[in-house]
């Protein structure tokens, strides 16, 4: 009779050999897709059938095994925002897209199974979820872009009104940016270089300036 320390150590070993099997056929079904596959870390080093692919022109897949047995889980995964949060597709799907599918599964995510082999699952993924994953990837990319632009006019907002009001000090309270003096208001300036006063006002920093000189009696 095995021992609970043996027991434990067969039981790994039948996950780390499952494990191998799973990374073995993503690697298969990435290589028709002309993709790298990458296996993610299990947690203290446990074995995890789980990983991710990505293609040269920016597109990312996550695979992993699914708890029914012998099928797997593929979607699209589209990286972080300038924020630091990551994507999800509702962030990328319009109004009317997300109420389309709302209940459903996503467009970008599919289960199949295994043993339908590496060639049959790509071809698969291709007719399935790669156009919605290829056109969700270039949105993520887009609203990344105008994310750093919008970031660049706040920044460039705060430095013209440090620059225009003396003695003007900047906070950053976790990503809102405040500018304040100990004789004048405090303002936020948000992201597209806004400058807000209060729920109603909101203006470029140049009139920002203007506002403030006015109400500190200049």
């Amino acid at each position: 009779m095995e021992s609970y320390e043996q027991q434990r150590q067969r039981e790994r070993a039948e996950r780390a050999q499952r494990a191998e099997q799973f990374h073995t056929l993503a690697r298969e079904i990435a290589s028709h897709l002309d993709a790298l596959y990458q296996p993610s870390e299990g947690y203290e080093g446990e074995p995890h059938a789980y990983g991710h692919m990505t293609h040269p022109n920016g597109w990312k897949l996550s695979i992993g095994a699914s708890r029914d047995a012998g099928r797997i889980v593929i979607d699209g995964t589209y990286g972080q925002h300038i924020d630091g949060r990551y994507l999800i597709v509702r962030d990328l799907m319009t109004w009317d897209e997300r109420q389309a599918h709302e209940g459903k599964q996503r467009p970008d995510e599919m289960t199949t199974a295994a043993s339908k082999g590496g060639l049959r699952i790509a071809r698969e993924i291709e007719r399935r979820i790669l156009p919605a994953v290829i056109d969700y990837t270039m949105r993520a990319q887009a609203l990344r872009d105008a994310g750093s632009k919008a970031r660049s006019e706040r920044d460039n907002a705060v430095a013209y009104m440090l620059k225009h009001l003396p003695g003007a000090q900047m906070r950053d309270n976790g990503g809102t940016i405040y500018v304040y003096d100990t004789n004048g208001p405090s303002v936020t300036v948000e992201d597209g270089g806004r400058v807000r006063f209060d729920r109603t006002i909101m203006c470029e920093a140049s009139q920002a300036v203007q506002i403030i000189g006015i109400l500190k009696g200049e």
